[in-house]
């Protein structure tokens, strides 16, 4: 207390050795297991497909659940454990585990092992459950009551502080990808069975309406020269679209190699087709996206696309009912 009765300020007990130890250690505490937790989530979301055929939606809800799960199996348990030894002397052992289980932890990240990482996660879950009433158990042991609500507000502040950090720095250290080869991405057709690639084009058209013969005269001679390869390779440069005309190819030699994607997919032209002129089309190619992205998240291809061929003849005839 201070002189005039009030209680001690907040940063006079981050430099209190009874405070500032406890306050560094559940500080780190928090920080590792969110480091770990979202690493791991991130890991599985965007390169579990690398390690298992499990899809990554039920391996991102399996983990967070058995981090969790812990502490409605143990946290009882913990607390009668707890309370029957020596609380400082209870930290250290379990700050001891923790330091195991990172360990392995940091060897099956190096390793690769997916499943072993998914069940030190539940490890590191039942740790933080065993840590929990011994954190809270040390503070009214080793603080006056005085400063029971400076050193409990502390100890909130470090604990949020400790989960953004983590959540943030767990999402980094997978994105930096050390170790690891990084990604290539590339253009290739989509997957057929003819001899030969079947593309979807489509893109803006150029229009020249019935207006007077000058003004159509200066159109056509505007859309000629837009069209020449020379300033079709000007505007390829700029804009990114595909040119018009295959003579554009030899002034774009210096864009191809600074862009390999791009010339990949411009290869692909000469085996695409244009969007078919039916009502029922914006509709189907709805459908198909839908199709796509459940065939990705795995479900069965054939059941799929037959799916897909009903309801497309289906929207046609609806549609086509209509037209009077």
């Amino acid at each position: 207390m201070t002189p005039q009765g009030k209680p001690d300020s907040q940063p006079k007990l981050l430099v209190e050795r009874r405070f500032l130890p406890f306050f560094i250690t559940q500080f780190l505490g928090a920080f590792n297991d969110n480091v770990f937790k979202n690493a791991l989530i991130i890991l599985i979301a965007f390169q579990g497909a690398q390690f298992t055929d499990i899809n990554t939606h039920t391996l991102t809800n399996l983990s967070a659940g058995l981090f969790i799960l812990p502490f409605f199996l143990f946290s009882a348990t913990a607390g009668q454990l707890i309370d029957k030894t020596e609380k400082s002397l209870s930290m250290r052992r379990i700050k001891m585990l923790e330091i195991v289980i990172m360990l392995f932890a940091a060897w099956a990240f190096i390793q690769g092992e997916l499943f072993w990482l998914i069940a030190l996660l539940f490890l590191m879950g039942s740790q933080s459950s065993l840590f929990g009433p011994a954190k809270y158990s040390y503070i009214p042991q080793h603080l006056d009551d005085s400063e029971l609500i400076a050193g409990n507000a502390l100890v909130q502040m470090g604990t949020f502080v400790a989960i953004l950090i983590g959540t943030m720095a767990g999402g980094l250290l997978i994105a930096e990808e050390e170790g690891r080869e990084q990604d290539e991405w590339g253009v290739t057709a989509i997957p057929h069975n003819t001899a030969e690639p079947v593309q979807n084009i489509y893109g803006g058209d150029v229009m020249i309406t019935a207006t007077t013969p000058e003004q159509q005269l200066a159109a056509w001679i505007f859309t000629k020269w837009f069209t020449s390869p020379e300033v079709q390779a000007e505007w390829v440069d700029i804009s990114g679209y595909f040119p018009t005309r295959a003579g554009t190819n030899e002034f774009l030699t210096g864009y191809d190699e600074e862009n390999p994607q791009w010339a990949a997919a411009r290869d692909l032209l000469p085996f695409a087709y244009y969007e078919p002129q039916l009502i029922s089309y914006q509709g189907t190619r709805d459908a198909a996206e839908e199709a796509f992205n459940a065939i990705m998240q795995g479900a069965d291809i054939q059941a799929t696309l037959d799916e897909l061929t009903e309801t497309a003849n289906e929207l046609q005839e609806e549609l086509m009912s209509e037209v009077p």
